[in-house]
């Protein structure tokens, strides 16, 4: 979703945008992802995965899409969008740790991952922010807290 995301942003050409996607994923395919790439504009990528979602009944993705489309309409911001997602990725992650913990398995290993990865990302933020002399409110917006 980044990806198609940053490309449309960055007004790179279809083809292109294909050799940067790998359809992994069992809620989007080939095709739904095609639709995304080849949309007007990012809310119409966003809209197309979003009603992808909606058909597979993917509720993870129905909320984090959702909620990327509002703020995508209320601050056309690509870094907010990426925000947005990230939230998404870490509330996932913490879920799947409260959730499954009594099963040991291999989400239960890549959530706790993603965990320290944006617990690393958001220690360098501040140390950054700290280094810069930027504001506290200003570096505790783009920390990803769930």
């Amino acid at each position: 979703i980044k990806v198609i995301s940053r490309c449309r942003a960055m007004g790179i050409s279809e083809d292109q945008i294909r050799r940067y996607i790998i359809p992994v994923s069992e809620v989007f395919g080939e095709k739904e992802l095609e639709d995304a790439i080849r949309a007007a504009d990012i809310k119409s990528s966003i809209e197309s995965l979003l009603e992808a979602a909606k058909l597979a009944m993917a509720r993870d993705y129905r909320y984090m899409l959702t909620d990327l489309l509002r703020e995508y309409e209320a601050s056309q911001s690509l870094s907010q969008l990426e925000m947005v997602l990230d939230r998404g990725l870490l509330k996932t992650s913490l879920r799947m740790l409260k959730r499954y913990t009594i099963f040991f398995n291999i989400g239960l290993i890549l959530a706790f991952l993603n965990l320290k990865w944006f617990e690393v990302k958001n220690l360098r933020a501040v140390i950054r922010g700290v280094e810069d002399k930027i504001p506290p409110d200003k570096i505790r917006k783009l920390l990803v807290l769930p």
